[in-house]
């Protein structure tokens, strides 16, 4: 686990877990918590094939489970977010 106040890059994305901040390139992104906390769960393990079920346990809880249309709803927010013209690379590590 990474310390809470470490930044995490992946790209033009940057992410700092103690303040819940994104910034692309250096642009602050507004993101609210379960859009931030799904897109730390995937910058902190890159590389890795992360099925839907740890996803939504990671970011909903284990209640969640089989609920994929939230990953597929959040995942989209995100894209319209980031895709503002800066990040071009899309969300690391999922596919819809």
């Amino acid at each position: 686990h990474a310390p809470q106040s470490q930044e995490l890059i992946c790209g033009a994305l940057r992410l700092l877990p103690g303040p819940r901040q994104c910034y692309v390139k250096d642009a602050l992104v507004k993101l609210t918590d379960r859009e931030f906390r799904l897109l730390l769960e995937l910058v902190k393990h890159p590389g890795e094939v992360m099925t839907h079920e740890r996803l939504l346990r990671a970011v909903w809880g284990d209640e969640s489970i089989g609920e994929v249309q939230y990953l597929r709803v959040t995942f989209a927010r995100i894209r319209r977010k980031l895709d503002c013209g800066l990040f071009l690379g899309g969300v690391p590590n999922y596919r819809t």
